[in-house]
């Protein structure tokens, strides 16, 4: 049993809630398109770079004349430091469910008295990556010192190597595809740092790597920008149902 409006009253409900769908598809097809965009961007940014510069050949393929082929393990070490939650205690916690798929910054969390067992602790500014089920895409940077699950692994470039690049690397099709291949277990499927540690790319100076990170995260806020307007509208749909 519902109650019926007459057919013009129906007829308005029915506009209003349309338009908001049709809003709602209008974001989602923006997002859609701008990550292909990225996509393609970070192909070309990690294989070309920005100079145009005359390319030769590796054993990872072509690569910028400058640029030289590195393992993952040679710029960025695994932080292990953990940590038993209190009962009482109010440090940000992130688990694998605050970590949005292909997009590098960290915008909700829980607490430490949400949950029990070890935890790995991260600081500001270190890279956070989900070795459960990689093909999920997540990683991030957070902006605050806390906790999070032992499925994430805690990351820190070193040799001068910039987090801030070393995050965009983590969310390439060929890393992406590298960590899934390095799987083990059915069920869960998990990559390692033993592992992760032996992906080959190339790397380039300082500025140019800083240059690609600021490219890539003009796209990444776009991409945020209308995922926000997205829920925001969805929000709204439920609220006027």
């Amino acid at each position: 049993h519902f109650p019926k409006p007459d057919v013009s009253e129906q007829q308005s409900i029915s506009h209003i809630l349309t338009l908001i769908q049709s809003a709602i598809q209008k974001q989602q097809q923006i997002i859609r398109t701008t990550t292909e965009l990225k996509n393609a961007l970070m192909q070309k940014l990690f294989t070309e770079g920005t100079k145009g510069e005359v390319q030769k050949q590796t054993e990872i393929g072509l690569i910028p004349e400058s640029w030289e082929v590195v393992e993952l393990g040679e710029v960025c070490d695994l932080v292990k430091n953990t940590y038993e939650p209190q009962t009482d205690g109010n440090k940000p916690y992130v688990g694998l469910e605050h970590i949005i798929p292909g997009i590098p910054k960290i915008y909700s969390h829980g607490y430490e008295n949400e949950v029990v067992s070890s935890k790995n602790q991260f600081k500001a500014g270190q890279i956070i990556y989900g070795k459960l089920r990689p093909y999920l895409d997540k990683a991030a940077i957070p902006d605050i010192d806390g906790i999070c699950s032992t499925d994430i692994l805690v990351i820190n470039g070193k040799n001068r190597v910039e987090n801030i690049f070393l995050i965009n690397l983590f969310h390439t099709e060929k890393f992406i595809a590298y960590a899934k291949a390095t799987t083990t277990g059915v069920q869960h499927p998990r990559t390692s740092w033993s592992s992760l540690k032996k992906f080959k790319f190339a790397l380039a100076d300082h500025y140019e790597r800083v240059e690609i990170a600021k490219i890539l995260e003009t796209v990444y806020k776009k991409i945020q920008h209308h995922q926000t307007k997205k829920q925001t509208l969805t929000a709204l749909f439920r609220s006027l149902l």
